[in-house]
Formats: C-alpha cells, structure tokens, sequence
C-alpha cells in the first residue's frame, strides 16, 4: 500500500515536470542570446550571381518579415549599410528572404521600410543553405565564402564584432 502510494506520487510528479517543461519550452519566450550557425563558415552560399561580383565583402542579411527579431534589428542594418563607401562596390549589402514566402519586391519594401539600403533582394531556399533561424547574417569574403555569421538579436557587443568583421574584409569601409 505505501508502495502503491509513493509510485503513484512518483508518476504524477514526472507528468507535472513533463506539462512544466513542455509549457516553459512553447509559451515562454526563448533567450534572446545568438547561436552561431557553425555550419555556415566556409560555405559558399548559392546566391544569385551578381550578389558578390567585385566585393571584397558581401553581407547576406537572411530575414523574414514576419521575424520580429528581424524587424527589431533593422536600425542596426541601416547603420551597416552606411558603412557602404559612395559609389564603390567594395561591400555589399543583401537581404535574402525564405523562397517562396515573400516576392523579390515584398522584401525590397521590408527593407526599404525600415530604412535599409540593399543592392539586392533575393529569394533562398534557407533549409538548403543551412539557414535555421532568422536574422541570420553571413558575411562573405571576396571569393563568395561565409568567413563570419551571426544568428538572433545580437546585443551591442556582437553588433560591433559584425562591423569590425566588415572593416577586415572592406579596407575603404566608412566608420560609424
């Protein structure tokens, strides 16, 4: 019988635990802290053929309109597109949207909405380039490849890391 008792006490306390976990993991807003996407340095990215033609850095802006995350960061983007020196193609700034889930000229109005500057608006098949969150930016290197990406709201400290992370690549890149 105290068995019987302790068992039951043991089963119901597992449910609790298991309901607690499951409301915490869904209702619960997840940690702001970006992950970086490891599998994305090195890659080359399938982009449309001029998105990296002539620079000597490219960053992929990978968001989504209905991101609020992504629309939260998009003063940021706007500062880093005037880092973009006038008239030189040295860096480019693109904005890649999920295939099909928004039109080339949609994300070209999210972007514009907010104030950021793009060269280019393209569609990507995220799952096919590694892309598992949004924002994700990828900056690539003069020969296409990610040398650096971020994933989340990125707090002030990582914000800097991705313009320091420009200048190495982009030597007539304006400052802040």
């Amino acid at each position: 019988m105290k068995l019987d008792r302790i068992a039951n006490i043991a089963v119901i306390l597992v449910a609790i635990a298991f309901i607690g976990a499951t409301i915490y993991d869904r209702v619960l807003p997840r940690s702001r802290k970006p992950t970086p996407p490891m599998s994305l340095m090195g890659k080359t990215l399938p982009l449309p053929g001029s998105a990296t033609r002539g620079a000597s850095a490219t960053l992929v802006l990978f968001v989504s309109p209905a991101c609020h995350f992504c629309t939260e960061s998009m003063p940021f983007y706007g500062r880093l597109a005037a880092l973009r020196p006038s008239g030189s193609k040295s860096f480019r700034l693109l904005a890649a949207t999920a295939a099909g889930s928004v039109s080339d000229e949609e994300g070209r109005q999210y972007m514009a909405s907010h104030g950021v500057a793009v060269d280019e608006v393209a569609q990507v098949s995220f799952p096919d380039v590694g892309i598992v969150a949004t924002p994700t930016l990828a900056l690539l290197d003069s020969s296409g490849r990610v040398a650096h990406s971020w994933t989340g709201k990125l707090s002030d400290e990582l914000e800097n890391d991705v313009i320091k992370s420009i200048r190495e690549l982009c030597a007539d890149c304006k400052g802040e």
